[in-house]
């Protein structure tokens, strides 16, 4: 969430979180060759439906990918946190982990499947950067610099979508109940971020400069107001959203072709 307001009050109308038009809920080809007509000048895209395994066909060379990955069994925990405290789940962890498929999530929403080699292949070839989220604002700083992106501002006034972990915490307070459970859950996600912790990573830190980062970080991570433009971006942003994308995607899904069919049927209904 942090970094889909940073993307919004630096882009404005230019970024996109995109809208799914497939059943499934993941971004096709089709969606983007749409959406690229409807957002002029389109700077960057996020979402949950936005997956790197799908072929963009003749679109991909326009596409550079980001991510930062988290720790695995931490974010395996707020999974469960968010579900609790969000949605008012009242059974146990152990209940949770086996009823809901939430295991190695990292790997299969890169991959589309529990595959860790095809994660790994995916990342190489179509990722521009991944950053780590115990190293926040240095994965800031590395995205900035691996997209090219200049004048962006990386400085958030605070983290969004930040829990006060009371679920989590008694997770971690009965952990030896959990481990053996937690780590089979998400063997693939551990392999992974290891990948990306001990190789990835390191060559990032040295393409920028590691000194270099640790001086940036320093000086332009402070606490300061929003400046007025990039509020004017954020309610840019909005707006478009609200009163020009969405109604446009409602409307295609209007004209999917099963209300199409639906269309022709009631026509020749009336007709006869």
């Amino acid at each position: 969430m942090t970094i889909e307001s940073l993307l919004r009050q630096n882009f404005g109308r230019r970024h996109m979180n995109v809208i799914s038009r497939a059943r499934s809920l993941v971004y096709t080809p089709d969606d983007y060759r749409i959406d690229r007509r409807l957002h002029p000048g389109l700077r960057s895209m996020g979402g949950h439906g936005l997956k790197p395994f799908v072929d963009f066909r003749e679109y991909a060379g326009e596409l550079r990918w980001f991510t930062i990955l988290r720790e695995p069994i931490e974010r395996f925990i707020s999974h469960f946190e968010h579900q609790v405290e969000r949605t008012g789940y009242t059974s146990d962890f152990m209940e949770w982990m086996r009823k809901y498929r939430r295991s190695n999530f990292q790997v299969r929403m890169i991959a589309g499947e529990e595959d860790l080699e095809a994660a790994k292949q995916i990342l190489d070839a179509k990722f521009a950067c991944e950053g780590l989220q115990c190293e926040f604002n240095k994965s800031l700083l590395l995205m900035r610099h691996a997209l090219n992106l200049g004048g962006f501002s990386v400085n958030y006034i605070k983290a969004s979508n930040v829990s006060k972990g009371r679920t989590r915490q008694r997770i971690y307070d009965s952990f030896h109940r959990y481990q053996d459970e937690l780590n089979d859950n998400n063997d693939l996600d551990l392999k992974l971020y290891d990948y990306v912790r001990k190789r990835r990573w390191p060559e990032q830190v040295s393409d920028y400069g590691k000194q270099k980062l640790e001086n940036d970080q320093s000086r332009t991570f402070v606490q300061a107001a929003l400046p007025i433009g990039y509020r004017l971006c954020q309610i840019q942003y909005v707006t478009f959203r609200n009163l020009v994308y969405k109604p446009a995607c409602y409307l295609q899904k209007l004209r999917s072709p099963r209300h199409r069919e639906r269309d022709v049927a009631e026509e020749a209904t009336r007709g006869s």
